[in-house]
């Protein structure tokens, strides 16, 4: 009488389920063993040992298909070893990824407001154009200032947008960055505010000095630049559409004061 285990004894022993050792079965990874009379196979110590490779080495991170080409090799230690090194390779730049992740899961547990979205670990073209034809126009701004403008353009820059939308907002940089130029210290003056701007996240939206910073920046020459850079011409468009979601990116990017603030701008400026 054919002596042998069960393979519910075997499932249990090597700790995976009768089903899983039946898929070995399929894909070839676990030979067929010998059977009862009544049709149930029988494993042996050779079945053991080889389900345990299978498991170890689907441990390490190798494929089922992997698997059973190393198990099959004729150079088996060859093979095992350059699989191994492959996989070495592999997970060792998995760890730099995990490791680049963790780094920035801290710099946004450090920001504050917290934001779900993540920032591009890259600059987009937006981005770079705001650096290059700005920085030297912003030297000496606080840092913060600087640092926001980036975030909140970098959002954007995430997005395909169609080329006629990305070509408008090049445009109206750029044409920003002429008047700018021009005139100096109405852009200072602008910069001055937007310093300002980003200290708004320390207070209340209903704090009532909210609205008498807006009345003030409606009255200064910050808002007189911007103004002027508008009435250089017809203002290059993206479209209603696109328009309004630019609009709604840049506020999920504010915090719930500086939204206030412009609101209020926007209210007041249709006043005058």
């Amino acid at each position: 009488m054919a002596q042998g285990l069960r393979i519910g004894e075997v499932a249990q022993l090597v700790r995976v389920s009768t089903k899983t050792i039946r898929h070995y079965h399929k894909v070839g990874l676990l030979a067929e063993p010998t059977r009862t009379e009544a049709g149930y196979r029988l494993y042996g110590a050779s079945d053991l040992l080889r389900l345990q490779s299978v498991r170890r080495l689907q441990a390490l991170g190798l494929s089922l298909a992997q698997i059973r080409e190393l198990l099959e090799g004729v150079e088996q230690a060859g093979s095992l070893r350059e699989v191994l090194e492959a996989l070495l390779t592999e997970s060792e730049r998995q760890r730099q990824q995990l490791e680049e992740r963790c780094e920035r899961i801290r710099a946004l547990l450090a920001r504050e407001p917290l934001r779900a979205a993540e920032q591009p670990a890259v600059d987009g073209a937006l981005v770079q154009l705001l650096q290059n034809e700005f920085g030297a126009l912003a030297e000496g701004v606080d840092p913060a200032l600087l640092e926001q403008e980036r975030q909140l353009w970098a959002v954007v820059d995430e997005y395909h947008w169609p080329a006629p939308s990305k070509q408008a907002m090049q445009e109206a940089m750029q044409r920003m960055a002429d008047h700018a130029r021009a005139h100096p210290a109405e852009y200072q003056a602008l910069l001055a505010w937007g310093e300002l701007f980003t200290t708004l996240s320390t207070m209340a939206a209903d704090d009532p000095e909210i609205e008498r910073l807006a009345q003030r920046f409606v009255d200064s020459d910050a808002l007189t630049f911007l103004e002027a850079v508008q009435s250089l011409g017809e203002p290059p468009s993206m479209g209603a559409p696109m328009e309004e979601v630019m609009r709604e990116l840049f506020a999920f990017q504010l915090t719930p004061t500086q939204q206030r603030f412009m609101e209020l701008v926007q209210y007041y400026a249709t006043q005058e």
